[in-house]
């Protein structure tokens, strides 16, 4: 299976963000520590399997949210 985009709102440190992933290849995800690096394998792994790696709470306290991801 290969996820081909996903998108987060107010999942753990992202308001609002969409990610498309190339059909192929190695992706590479960089930034600051506490940039919200890890949340992107997170909001994947809660999108596929309704729950996070980390089996804690991935919402943004008392806010709406969602996050979905779209396979092949």
């Amino acid at each position: 299976m290969n996820v081909t985009s996903v998108d987060l709102v107010n999942f753990t440190s992202h308001k609002q963000t969409s990610i498309q992933l190339p059909p192929k290849g190695v992706v590479a995800v960089t930034g600051a520590n506490g940039s919200g690096k890890s949340s992107v394998v997170e909001a994947v792994a809660y999108a596929l399997w309704g729950e996070t790696l980390r089996g804690t709470s991935p919402w943004l306290e008392g806010r709406d949210g969602r996050v979905s991801a779209i396979t092949d």
